[in-house]
C-alpha cells in the first residue's frame, strides 16, 4: 500500500492518522518581590521616607528609634492566573510563624521596639510557592536605652548612693568631732577652775597648818622632845602633802598637756631631788618640738609618777654618782626615755621586784608604754621607757 503525505499528515488508501494529544507546557510558579517600604517618623511627618529595596536579602537599614512605624508593600508576578495570588509573611523578631494566606499585598507594623528584624514574604498561586523575599533592618535604641548607658547609669547610681552615705557619715563624724571638741573644751575649763579652787582652798589650808605648827613649836618647851617630834612630823607631812598637791595642780592645768611640759616637769623634779645629795643629774634630748605632741592628763600623771618613783629608788638604793636621762625618737617613730645611773647595780635573776618597781611596771601598762631594765652588779642600771606617743607618721 502506498503511503502519501498531505497537509503534513500521512495517510494510506484514504485513511488519515493524526495525533490528538498535545505536549503539556511546564508551568512556572509566581515570583515575589518587595515593591517599596514606607517609614513613618513618630513625631515629625516631614521625616517620613520611602525605601525601594534592591535585592533585599543583603540590605540592612538602620532606623532611628522614632522611625518605628513601617508599611511594607510587596507584589508577585504570575502570568498564568494573576487573580489567584495570595501572600504569606513573617517578621522575624515579632511574629512566631508565617501568616495565613492573604490577598492584600501591604502590611503595617507600628511601635516596633529597638532591635534587628527581618521581614519575609512569599506568594502562593495554584498550589505553587514563590521565592521568599526578605528585607532586614535595625531600629537603633535611644542613648538612654543602650547597654552602655544603663551600665553607666547603674555605676552612677551606686556612686550617688555611696556619696550620700559618705556625706551622712562625714556629717556624723563632723558632729561627733564638734561634740568632742566642746566636751574637751568644757573639761579644760573644769580642770582649770578645779586647779584654781584647789590651790586657793587646799593650798591656803596647808600653808596655815605650816604656820600654826611653827607657832606651836615655838611655844613648846625645848625639853619636850616628844612634843617637838610630833610637831616636826606634822610640818613634814604637811610639806609632803603640799608637794603632792602641787603635782596634782600641775597635772590639772591644761597647759601641761604636752610632752615638753611633762619632760620639763620631770627634769625640774630630778634637779630638786638630787640637789645637795652629791649625785650629778643631767637630762639630754629635750627639744621645743615636743611641745606639739599633745598628751592626756592620765598619760601626764602616770609618766610623772613613774620617774618620781624611779629617781627616789636611785637616790635610796643605787649609791650612784651620776644619773643621766636621755630622750630620743627610736627607729619605730616613738619616744624612748633612757635613764642610766652608775650605781652599784643588782642581779636581775636574784633580786625580787619591790613595790616601787611593780608600780613602775603597772603605770607603764596604763599608758601603753614598754618598760625594760638592765643591770649588773658594779656596772650600774639602765631603764628604758618607750612611750606610744607617735612623733612622726607611724
Amino acid at each position: 500500500m502506498k503511503l502519501q503525505k498531505q497537509y503534513g499528515y500521512w495517510y494510506r488508501n484514504g485513511l488519515v492518522r493524526c495525533k490528538t494529544l498535545r505536549n503539556s507546557e511546564k508551568k512556572v510558579g509566581p515570583f515575589a518581590y518587595i515593591d517599596f517600604i514606607k517609614i513613618y517618623h513618630k513625631s515629625d511627618k516631614k521625616k517620613d521616607v520611602s525605601v525601594i529595596p534592591k535585592h533585599s536579602a543583603e540590605t540592612l537599614n538602620e532606623l532611628n528609634y522614632n522611625q518605628n512605624h513601617i508599611s511594607i508593600n510587596f507584589k508577585a508576578i504570575y502570568l498564568s492566573n494573576p487573580d489567584n495570588i495570595k501572600y504569606r509573611y513573617k517578621m522575624i523578631g515579632v511574629d512566631e510563624d508565617f501568616s495565613a494566606p492573604i490577598n492584600s499585598n501591604e502590611i503595617e507594623y507600628s511601635s516596633i521596639k529597638p532591635g534587628t528584624y527581618t521581614f519575609q514574604v512569599y506568594a502562593i498561586a495554584d498550589g505553587k510557592a514563590s521565592n521568599i523575599e526578605t528585607f532586614s533592618f535595625t531600629i537603633v535604641p535611644p542613648f538612654y536605652d543602650t547597654i552602655l548607658f544603663k551600665v553607666f547609669a547603674f555605676i552612677l547610681l551606686i556612686f550617688l548612693i555611696w556619696l550620700i552615705f559618705f556625706m551622712i557619715f562625714k556629717a556624723r563624724e563632723r558632729k561627733k568631732i564638734e561634740l568632742e571638741e566642746i566636751k574637751i573644751e568644757e573639761q579644760l575649763k573644769i580642770r582649770k577652775q578645779t586647779a584654781e579652787d584647789f590651790h586657793d582652798d587646799i593650798g591656803n589650808k596647808l600653808t596655815r597648818i605650816n604656820v600654826l605648827s611653827e607657832i606651836l613649836d615655838k611655844k613648846v618647851a625645848e625639853d619636850a622632845a616628844e612634843q617637838k617630834e610630833l610637831i616636826r612630823l606634822i610640818r613634814e607631812n604637811a610639806g609632803l602633802l603640799y608637794t603632792g598637791t602641787k603635782d596634782i595642780l600641775w597635772a590639772l592645768d591644761p597647759k601641761s598637756d604636752n610632752l615638753l611640759a611633762v619632760l620639763d616637769h620631770i627634769k625640774n623634779f630630778g634637779i630638786d631631788l638630787f640637789q645637795n645629795t652629791g649625785v650629778s643629774f643631767k637630762v639630754d634630748g629635750v627639744t621645743a618640738a615636743f611641745s606639739k605632741i599633745r598628751i592626756s592628763m592620765e598619760f601626764n600623771r602616770n609618766l610623772t609618777l613613774i620617774f618620781k618613783e624611779m629617781f627616789n629608788n636611785i637616790l635610796k638604793h643605787a649609791h650612784a654618782q651620776h644619773v643621766v636621762v636621755t630622750i630620743f625618737e627610736n627607729t619605730s617613730g616613738y619616744i624612748e626615755i633612757l635613764t642610766y645611773d652608775d650605781g652599784i647595780g643588782f642581779n636581775l635573776q636574784k633580786v625580787k621586784s619591790g613595790r616601787g618597781l611593780n608600780n613602775i611596771k603597772t603605770r607603764s601598762k596604763r599608758i601603753n608604754s614598754t618598760f625594760k631594765i638592765n643591770s649588773e652588779i658594779g656596772k650600774g642600771t639602765e631603764i628604758s621607757i618607750c612611750t606610744q606617743v607617735c612623733v612622726t607618721n607611724c
